[in-house]
């Protein structure tokens, strides 16, 4: 029987593995919870004079501002999410309990959500007043803007289900955090892939594909009208088309992000 013989080399050091830095990853929250403080402020501020403005200058009767001012509500609602987050990104750890992360995960998708949709119904409304403005004077009035104003909360509180029941508070048993996020673990009878694909799809559909596709539809119309026009200023008037429609790009962009966290 022959047996074999290995040589080992007994003075070979080992290196000692060592666990992988997180310095990059907690500056990178660091500048982004700053990132979210300066939105935070800044929109305090916007929504602020937007308010002041409607408020001194402007009647509450029309359909414009009716919209807008929901639009500032759920603008406002939105970035009051944002200085939790942000302590939360800076600390790596959520620390203001399972109640508020319940709270703070539905306001932060009910104002979006709402803003999203309050974006596409201005645009959808300046798309009658512009294109037909003769056939819909009897129908833009303050009861329509109102039922319409209803219907996106609705939508939108509807949509805050999920995240509302999902959010909760564990601790991670690597590192010992605490973190805050969609965690079904203790619901029974909870299939969590089903669930998250159906959010993906929820997200994609209604608050990203279609308003893209209303908001790409209705302007297309109304810079169509304008340049049809006898207007001096429709040049002037498309290029701020031209803008609206790309700020509404930027604005529909994050919700990309949640997609692709929600799969």
């Amino acid at each position: 029987m022959e047996t074999t013989t290995y040589d080992y080399d007994y003075n070979t050091e080992i290196t000692p593995i060592t666990p992988c830095s997180t310095d990059s990853v907690n500056n990178l929250g660091a500048q982004l919870s700053t990132l979210y403080y300066f939105m935070f402020l800044f929109s305090l501020f916007g929504n602020g004079l937007v308010l002041v403005i409607i408020h001194r200058f402007e009647k509450l009767t029309t359909v414009t501002n009716i919209l807008l001012l929901n639009l500032v509500f759920s603008s406002l609602i939105f970035m009051s999410s944002l200085p939790f987050i942000a302590v939360y990104m800076q600390l790596s750890t959520w620390i203001f309990g399972k109640v508020m992360c319940k709270i703070v995960g539905s306001v932060y998708y009910l104002g979006f959500y709402s803003s999203v949709l309050f974006l596409t119904l201005l645009t959808f409304d300046r798309y009658l007043a512009v294109v037909h403005s003769l056939g819909t004077l009897q129908v833009r009035n303050r009861s329509y803007a109102l039922m319409s104003c209803a219907v996106v909360w609705l939508i939108s509180s509807l949509a805050c289900i999920k995240p509302m029941i999902l959010h909760n508070t564990f601790i991670h048993f690597i590192d010992n955090k605490t973190y805050c996020q969609e965690y079904p673990g203790d619901l029974p009878y909870v299939n969590e892939e089903q669930l998250r694909t159906s959010g993906f799809y929820l997200q994609l559909f209604i608050f990203l594909i279609f308003p893209l596709v209303v908001i790409i539809y209705c302007y297309t119309r109304i810079a169509i009208t304008v340049l049809s026009s006898r207007i001096v200023t429709k040049f002037k008037t498309v290029r701020l088309i031209f803008i609206i429609v790309l700020v509404v790009f930027h604005v529909l962009d994050p919700i990309q992000h949640c997609n692709a966290d929600a799969r």
